[in-house]
């Protein structure tokens, strides 16, 4: 159990390895008789490592917002994959694996129930027993922290405080009164951080610290800075929500498709459900020619398509396809890298008895979306009455002022400037939001980011990066 990446050089041979799981990612590239290893394929970069883009990589990434496999911006440089072993001696490297695609169990619906009741309680205690610092529990209206936050309460142990991050408004939000209401019934301590941020600093900043392998994470900076001063052990929800297949993560057409051979449609599938979110495309940032010769859409599908049957055989192919990729590769890297300020974060979800119990599940158990709610009324009936925030209506939030808006735009401008000052003419009149719809503002704003911070990438600028990275973390997680 745990998330790790490590590595012992006795002069002559080079051994690295990852978790079981391979959560934690240790980028690696090896070139002519030459090895570079880091946990930040920026620094790889800085320390002479080629950097050549890999564009298939690439064009997953911008349509999905994640990178497959052992896939990363660059064409040479790669992750090591599930119980990853490397070794390096006289020049020749071998990198081993340990993949797992686990079978469906046959089990009926309250077995399963028990099961994942059982096996959650075993998880919290193996992490409460690992660790005996003071516990910070990030608590969300939803299911997955929620079943952390009881069982703690029957371990005896509730976390020091609940933290629920408030984007604003004069009243609570439906996330924030669901999260207070739930610390509330278990007396467990519970803060709001809330307050004005600077999105494009948050932004780049968070696109460094995921080594250019996300495009999210922004709204965990606030936990953080916090989470980072108080010396705590912190509890992170990762992998619940796909696990259980609750929610949008039940999807019952796709797994049909992939039980008839028609990954390629999940795939497309996949990338229309990414671009509803966004409500942007590449061609928005990149141009229609560089997407149609770089990135064409037909090699994305075929990528992601690859990468599902891998998974044909499993119990339910896109909920392993989603947990070895997605959150295996994209969320992964908020406890392993934004939270890297945290003395020690705590998955408890990621226990490995559990991951092989929830992924043998027959499809037909969990295919309402209603699995994991059924799991914490059948274990905690005493807490079965409180609401999730989905059950509940946000207050109202007051609309951005021009003013705000002014300043977001300005701040957009002096991170171009930051970064690659030549391109303030290309690109300030997309973050001024100019010929740019209000809702896909914020995607834009990322891609265009991810752009200036790939496309010239060389040993001198990624130093650059990393300078620039460390300068906006200290600046935002100074005492």
């Amino acid at each position: 159990m745990g998330l790790f990446a490590e590595w012992d050089w006795d002069g002559e041979t080079l051994v690295a390895r990852v978790d079981a799981l391979g959560f934690y990612s240790l980028f690696y590239c090896q070139d002519g008789d030459a090895l570079w290893l880091s946990p930040s394929p920026i620094q790889l970069v800085a320390e002479g490592a080629p950097a050549e883009p890999d564009d298939e990589a690439l064009g997953v990434f911008l349509r999905i917002g994640l990178f497959l496999g052992e896939s990363t911006p660059f064409e040479k440089i790669r992750v090591l994959p599930p119980g990853g072993v490397l070794r390096w001696r006289d020049g020749r490297t071998t990198v081993t694996r340990e993949d797992v695609v686990v079978a469906e169990a046959p089990l009926g619906r309250e077995a399963a129930l028990e099961g994942f009741a059982q096996g959650m309680r075993e998880a919290v205690r193996r992490c409460l027993a690992s660790c005996d610092d003071d516990l910070i529990l990030p608590l969300s209206g939803g299911r997955d922290s929620r079943h952390i936050l009881f069982e703690l309460e029957r371990h005896g142990r509730l976390p020091r405080e609940c933290i629920t991050y408030h984007h604003g408004g004069a009243v609570d939000d439906a996330e924030a009164e669901a999260a207070r209401r739930v610390a509330e019934r278990v007396a467990a301590p519970h803060r709001l951080l809330s307050g004005r941020r600077s999105r494009h600093p948050d932004v780049l900043r968070t696109l460094l610290l995921t080594h250019l392998c996300s495009d999210e994470h922004a709204q965990m900076l606030p936990l953080r800075e916090h989470a980072g001063a108080s010396g705590c052990a912190t509890l992170d929800g990762i992998a619940g929500d796909v696990l259980s297949r609750n929610g949008g993560f039940a999807n019952p057409g796709a797994h049909a498709l992939c039980r008839r051979g028609a990954f390629e449609e999940v795939a497309r599938g996949e990338i229309a459900g990414h671009a509803r979110v966004l409500n942007a495309r590449p061609e928005d940032v990149w141009g229609e020619q560089v997407v149609r010769r770089r990135f064409p859409e037909e090699a994305a599908v075929a990528a992601i398509a690859a990468q599902l049957e891998r998974f044909a055989s499993a119990a339910d192919p896109v909920t392993s396809f989603l947990f070895w990729n997605r959150t295996r590769r994209e969320i992964s890297l908020v406890p392993t890298a934004v939270l890297s300020s945290v003395p020690v974060v705590l998955c408890p979800y990621l226990d490995h008895d559990l991951v092989r119990f929830l992924l043998s599940l027959p499809f037909e158990i969990t295919s309402d979306g209603r699995f994991h709610d059924a799991a914490i009324a059948a274990a905690f009936p005493q807490h079965a009455d409180l609401p999730y925030y989905d059950e509940l209506r946000d207050g109202r939030t007051p609309r951005t002022s021009a003013a705000d808006r002014l300043r977001t735009a300005l701040g957009g401008l002096a991170m171009i400037a930051r970064v690659a000052p030549s391109r303030l003419l290309r690109d300030g009149p997309g973050m001024l939001g100019l010929g740019t719809p209000a809702r896909a503002r914020k995607a834009m704003g990322f891609q265009r980011y991810y752009r200036m911070c790939t496309e010239p990438m060389s040993p001198a600028f990624a130093r650059r990066l990393l300078r620039l990275g460390g300068a906006l973390d200290a600046r935002r997680t100074a005492p």
